[in-house]
């Protein structure tokens, strides 16, 4: 059945998808890709430019401020953070805050969370001698020192400093860390069902690592290998390393305790530095 001319529908030129409109041509004159598209697609996206413009349009009539984002920070198009306004800057600085507290408890220093190497509350003449050290690891005496032995009795704040020193490098270098508790990790390494060899390597391998109360256990045969396992990989490799430890290197204690083959390495290689004798478990 076929319909007479009297019958048909009348169509307007602006309704018929193939008949040319003014903002068709306003389409392609703008973007000469779209010249040779068919007609429908090109009335479909004057369309939906002209919507998108409107509300651009609307939303700085209501005071907004960033037609990339609508004042939410984050890219429409890319869902990131919007890199032209402040609330998309806000954002960007809170993501890397959030990533680098992730990376702070992956590297076990959540029990220290916020120490610094300026909020430690010790004398300022032994934080400066520390930055001293940590700025680019200086020459000392003319060798290179890459270790650091922080030694002094019980709860003077040494594993809080070791702490500060190790987040303050990871976010200065960008590296990851690690805060290795020695007792623990040798009990980890033991030969049972649930060793886990991987924490040797990491130990040895890790760019900035601090071994936190090294000397604790009975020194024994099987001890000594493992710790010099971790202590001659990176001390061939000159890998910056931070050591804790309650025994004194100026007596010969920390010598009896680590072994000749251990001691010698870490003296070779580490800035010795004595925590003063205070309780700061007690402030």
């Amino acid at each position: 059945m076929h319909l007479h001319d009297a019958d048909r529908p009348e169509i307007s030129p602006s309704e018929d998808p193939y008949v040319s409109t003014d903002a068709d041509s306003d389409v392609a004159d703008r973007d000469p890709r779209w010249a040779h598209a068919p007609l429908a697609l090109r009335r479909r996206f004057a369309i939906l430019n002209a919507r998108v413009e409107g509300e651009r349009h609307a939303f700085f009539a209501r005071g907004g401020e960033c037609a990339r984002c609508r004042d939410t920070g984050r890219d429409r198009g890319t869902n990131e953070c919007c890199p032209d306004c402040a609330r998309g800057r806000l954002r960007l600085v809170e993501q890397r805050h959030a990533l680098f507290r992730a990376r702070c408890a992956e590297a076990n220093l959540a029990p220290f969370a916020g120490r610094t190497l300026q909020s430690w509350p010790g004398p300022p003449a032994l934080t400066d001698a520390l930055a001293t050290w940590h700025n680019g690891w200086p020459v000392w005496e003319g060798v290179q020192r890459p270790f650091l032995l922080l030694h002094g009795p019980t709860g003077n704040g040494k594993s809080s400093l070791a702490a500060a020193l190790l987040r303050d490098a990871m976010l200065q270098t960008g590296r990851d860390g690690w805060r290795c508790v020695v007792p623990e990790l040798l009990r980890r390494l033991r030969p049972v069902e649930d060793r886990d060899d991987t924490l040797a390597v990491r130990a040895a391998r890790v760019p900035l690592l601090v071994l936190d109360d090294i000397g604790v256990d009975r020194p024994t045969d099987w001890v000594e290998a493992q710790l010099y396992t971790i202590i001659n990989e990176r001390y061939e490799h000159r890998r910056w390393t931070v050591i804790t430890a309650n025994d004194s290197p100026d007596d010969g204690s920390l010598a009896e305790r680590l072994g000749p083959r251990i001691y010698w390495r870490i003296h070779e290689l580490a800035l010795a530095i004595q925590v003063p004798d205070r309780n700061l478990r007690d402030q």
